[in-house]
């Protein structure tokens, strides 16, 4: 238990570091979601 608590810290601890670059996550984040659009975007051209 104590183990499953360390990495809940842990995780609690890194979720709030990038939350203070909250524009860097946003950024990152519409990035990611064009890229996908992208690739869905041509998977569905080449599926035919």
């Amino acid at each position: 238990m104590k183990s499953l608590y360390k990495y809940g810290w842990i995780a609690w601890t890194s979720a709030r570091s990038n939350m203070a670059y909250l524009g860097e996550v946003v950024a990152r984040t519409l990035f990611l979601v064009l890229i996908l659009y992208i690739f869905l975007q041509l998977w569905r051209v080449t599926r035919l």
